[in-house]
């Protein structure tokens, strides 16, 4: 009976580590295109990055007043996928913030959260929002990014609307934003739900 438990998780261990691993390996190509967005770098022809989505394609954004705030702050959102034991893909996001400017940026924030995710259809209805029935300590906290400073946050989606109910497949939108004050939000970037979790 011992010997059949710590058999039972030996395989679960295992299966979460290969999922970990899964995880990092669908993550490091979005950390180039990372780079890039943040840099304006050029990356090899063999990492390329899919053109841009044309500008008539682009939905309604629910964080449209926070795109331009903070030109200092260089930022970009990419999605990843992962793959869990029992078949089923959750997307991952990634923020990333760059303080290209060549001094200290002081950040304020109204409460103890510091990023958010928001994830909406092609007519702009909020689907999931990472914070959403999240509660964060009510109290003005600051943050200094330094000259060349990298902050980075992810968050993984398990396929549910904010109601609980599972989201259909199909192709949806994310936006990512530092929620200082005011908040500085990235881009749109489109990406598919393959299969929502259970």
């Amino acid at each position: 009976m011992l010997a059949s438990r710590g058999r039972g998780y030996f395989l679960k261990g295992a299966l979460l580590f290969l999922a970990s691993v899964a995880a990092i390996v669908a993550i490091l190509p979005f950390g180039l295109h990372l780079a890039r967005a943040l840099t304006g770098t050029e990356l090899p022809a063999a990492v390329e990055e899919s053109p841009g989505v044309p500008e008539e394609e682009m939905p309604v954004s629910p964080l449209a007043a926070a795109i331009p705030s903070w030109p200092q702050l260089s930022r970009a959102v990419a999605t990843a996928e992962i793959r869990l034991p029992d078949g089923a893909r959750w997307p991952v996001f990634t923020l990333a913030v760059l303080n290209t400017a060549s001094d200290p940026v002081k950040l304020t924030f109204s409460t103890g959260q510091r990023y958010d995710f928001i994830v909406f259809d092609r007519k702009g209805n909020e689907i999931w929002r990472w914070s959403h029935s999240r509660a964060f300590i009510q109290m003005i906290g600051e943050m200094t990014a330094g000259p060349g400073q990298l902050l980075v946050y992810t968050a993984v989606w398990d396929g549910r609307r904010n109601d609980g109910e599972p989201a259909p497949p199909g192709e949806y939108w994310v936006q990512a934003a530092l929620t200082t004050s005011p908040w500085a939000a990235t881009q749109p970037a489109r990406f598919q739900l393959v299969r929502s979790g259970k």
